[in-house]
């Protein structure tokens, strides 16, 4: 299996933590629910498409090339859940 699957699976294990110690609720809406929303939704159904698709990213030669750092995946997504909650 590719590593950016169980890199997904990551990040979607800490927004979940960080949004259920913020006291939210966090559910996984089915599939059939998604398509029937997106019907009515021109959001939902903007987004369908992208249901199960795993994107890969190498940002090694932008890294080189500028010389510059990304912040740590686990400090982005607390920031970002943090800015959420």
């Amino acid at each position: 299996m590719p590593s950016h699957v169980f890199l997904t699976d990551l990040i979607a294990k800490l927004i979940v933590l960080d949004l259920l110690n913020a006291g939210h609720s966090t559910r996984t809406a089915p599939k059939w629910l998604l398509r029937t929303l997106a019907l009515f939704d021109p959001s939902i159904r903007m987004i369908l498409p992208q249901l199960g698709h795993h994107p890969e990213f190498d940002t090694s030669a932008l890294t080189r090339a500028l010389s510059m750092t990304f912040t740590p995946m686990t400090a982005a997504l607390n920031r970002a859940t943090a800015d959420v909650t």
